[in-house]
């Protein structure tokens, strides 16, 4: 969504005072100017409800609501609320897109398997398409429907028309840009083709090796903020819970300073074996092309680290936290060439289905392989010029996973449930809830 001027915040803050006491004519008009949805749970479901019984047309109200209950995860309430709304609403109305994403978001988190999640989709994207004529909204969930009915390479040009067409309304329905299906995968492989630049330096400082004891080897990429603000934590608790662990972080324009850092950590860090690369990038200062290749750096980087360690690779996210040793992973990685965190629920799309967050690629010729062809496929894709790529790391997790589907294979998401932690939200409560808790651990 585009960035709220202080003017707008200022119309939203005194439309919901306005209804919040009983004053609705006012605060109708004061938000009918406001076309921002990212405001869920600044009403109160009860006053929600009462305001729109009395004004059922007031579809951002029915917005709110359903947005308010999407966060509760109360699928069947939001499928109530939004159904007959949707299938009666026109596309002029400038919420009927995000109405619809929502309703449509809500069948796929509610449906027990893909069959009947389609089925759902179909029935209520297919009348709206005959009635009213494409968009994106409608694309992109006709795709999903696809998706959901096990047909992935069906349902790419779906995606693809959907995000010709401007993309999904709400945040994480973005990624149909990135995907592609087997053919390009595998003359991808046959035949190379980067986009991406080389950067303009590419250094290393290993002093340590990886021998054979080490299972696996952590990695971790970042630039020099997220290294200030998560890195020494993440290597405190790495430390408490696995000091012979060896760790890798692989930095994009560390500057002078954080250069510095990294070897101020490797000393007060001892005997924890630190290493770490870096790359000069010309990104920095455009954030909406610089956070997807911070994303994407470590499994661009993977396969080299790879072959200078001769080890397997446990890639994480920076702003992470083990609690407990990463290594209770290690028995069962012994018996995978790659790993990740598959989400349980099913019917996500394509890019959501793989996370990012914890990725395993092993020492041998499929996981070399593996780890090769993701490289390969981000920066192939990744266009420096281009600010709609956030989810291309999963993305091309999917695609080649999709695309090398005979490797062998574990899913990380139970296993690691209560191994390690993301921040989320709350960040600046995250790194004081886990501070506090190294303080308080012995």
């Amino acid at each position: 969504m585009p960035q709220l001027s202080p003017d707008t915040i200022g119309l939203r803050h005194r439309g919901i005072a306005e209804l919040k006491e009983g004053r609705l004519r006012p605060g109708f008009e004061l938000l009918a100017r406001d076309r921002d949805p990212s405001i869920a749970g600044e009403l109160p479901e009860p006053l929600l409800r009462e305001l729109l019984e009395g004004n059922p047309e007031w579809s951002w109200g029915r917005l709110q609501l359903a947005l308010r209950l999407s966060s509760e995860r109360r699928w069947d309430a939001v499928i109530g609320l939004l159904h007959e709304a949707v299938i009666s609403g026109l596309p002029r109305d400038p919420f009927h897109g995000l109405l619809l994403e929502t309703l449509c978001d809500a069948i796929c988190r509610s449906s027990p398997d893909g069959a009947t999640a389609a089925a759902l989709l179909r029935s209520i994207c297919e009348p709206q398409l005959a009635a009213h004529g494409p968009s994106a909204s409608l694309l992109l969930y006709l795709g999903q429907a696809v998706f959901c009915a096990g047909d992935f390479e069906r349902s790419l040009p779906w995606f693809r028309q959907a995000d010709r067409a401007g993309g999904g309304l709400l945040r994480g329905s973005g990624g149909a840009r990135t995907l592609r299906g087997r053919d390009y995968s595998a003359a991808l492989e046959r035949r190379p083709a980067a986009r991406l630049p080389q950067p303009t330096e590419l250094s290393l400082d290993a002093p340590f090796p990886a021998g054979e004891e080490d299972a696996f080897v952590l990695l971790v990429g970042c630039d020099a903020t997220y290294l200030e603000t998560y890195g020494e934590l993440y290597l405190r608790w790495v430390r408490r819970l696995a000091p012979g662990l060896l760790v890798h972080f692989h930095l994009v324009n560390p500057g002078a300073d954080g250069l510095a850092l990294l070897q101020r950590l490797r000393r007060s860090l001892e005997p924890l074996r630190f290493n770490w690369s870096w790359e000069e990038r010309s990104l920095a200062g455009r954030p909406r092309f610089y956070r997807p290749y911070l994303a994407s750096v470590r499994f661009i980087q993977a396969p080299r680290l790879m072959e200078h360690y001769r080890r397997g690779l446990l890639i994480t996210d920076a702003d992470a936290i083990f609690l407990r040793s990463p290594l209770e992973l290690a028995p069962l990685l012994t018996q995978a060439d790659v790993g990740f965190r598959r989400r349980l629920q099913p019917n996500w799309f394509p890019w959501r289905t793989i996370t990012a967050q914890l990725v395993y690629f092993a020492a041998s010729e499929a996981g070399f392989r593996f780890a090769r062809q993701l490289s390969r496929y981000i920066t192939s894709l990744y266009d420096p010029e281009d600010g709609r790529q956030w989810w291309i790391d999963q993305s091309a997790l999917y695609c080649t996973f999709h695309y090398l589907d005979q490797l062998r294979y574990v899913d990380l998401q139970r296993p690691s449930r209560r191994l390690i932690e993301i921040a989320r939200q709350d960040k600046r409560g995250f790194l004081a809830r886990h501070r506090q808790r190294l303080a308080d651990t012995p």
